[in-house]
């Protein structure tokens, strides 16, 4: 392997054990706290470009995918609606828990997915 560092080459080799195992990357929390953390850790090493160019062509080739996939929230036409009312009416969207507890937990879900790239265009 090209890269320098032991720790990492041990990771991408509990990777590819896992990949074969699993037949994917997608680490889920309880199969592995250790390497979710891990992967975590990777994508934002990779988004502060942090990672050499050897290390992202190792991960490449092991199919791991520097932006998790998590599931899309959809924006249904409803909840728009809903948010432009909110707006008119308050004047802002930070919706509270206290104004509307179904439009708080969709603005909360829907502030996670921006922030993990996972919104449904």
């Amino acid at each position: 392997m090209p890269s320098r560092k032991p720790a990492f080459n041990k990771r991408v080799n509990q990777l590819r054990a896992y990949k074969q195992q699993h037949g994917h990357l997608n680490v889920k929390d309880s199969q592995d706290r250790g390497l979710i953390g891990y992967c975590y850790r990777l994508r934002k090493a990779f988004g502060s470009n942090s990672l050499s160019r050897d290390q992202i062509e190792i991960l490449q080739d092991i199919g791991f995918e520097f932006t998790k996939d998590a599931s899309p929230v959809k924006m249904p036409p409803h909840r728009i609606e809903e948010l432009r009312s909110f707006k008119q009416k308050h004047g802002h969207l930070n919706v509270t828990w206290t104004q509307d507890r179904s439009l708080h937990a969709y603005c909360s879900r829907l502030r996670k997915a921006m922030m993990s790239n996972a919104l449904d265009e």
